[in-house]
């Protein structure tokens, strides 16, 4: 090992987005609103995961 470089440490970071979504047409918007909900959260985990993978290596 080389005395000159310093050990990395990875560190846990907890990371919450917090989201507000105005959906259009209120009356149609409002029945559509668990749907949209739905796949927002998908993409949003999707996403984490595909970050700690690039940070930290594995798959998606």
């Amino acid at each position: 090992m080389d005395a000159r470089r310093a050990p990395t440490r990875v560190l846990p970071v907890v990371h919450r987005l917090y989201r507000r979504t105005v959906l259009p047409l209120p009356p149609l918007g409002e029945v559509a609103r668990p749907v949209v909900r739905w796949q927002l959260e998908r993409i949003f985990d999707h996403r984490e995961r595909a970050v700690h993978a690039a940070l930290l290596g594995g798959s998606v």
